[in-house]
């Protein structure tokens, strides 16, 4: 399972007064987004794994251990130079 996180980033990014920036509908990621990506993505897993530890209340699952691995298994690439950004982080492929 790989979760989504771009409305809690934009969320935090507006709630400490920064403007999401976009090109291409991709993220252009500075220091300081960074920082606040890494966070509202800490944010979204932990509370994605909280709620599988207690099992899937719909399922046979329910009330039973559930096994959760977590890891870095996505990396990101400078992409910048291709597109003239200043993105700083990030490459598309």
């Amino acid at each position: 399972m790989v979760h989504g996180s771009r409305t809690q980033i934009d969320t935090l990014l507006q709630a400490n007064s920064l403007i999401p920036q976009y090109h291409n509908g991709r993220r252009i990621t500075d220091e300081t987004t960074l920082t606040h990506v890494k966070q509202a993505c800490g944010m979204v897993r932990s509370n994605m794994e909280a709620a599988l530890s207690f099992g899937w209340v719909p399922t046979l699952l329910r009330g039973k251990p559930v096994c959760i691995a977590g890891g870095n298994f996505v990396s990101a690439r400078l992409f910048a130079q291709r597109q003239n950004l200043q993105s700083q982080h990030g490459r598309y492929r």
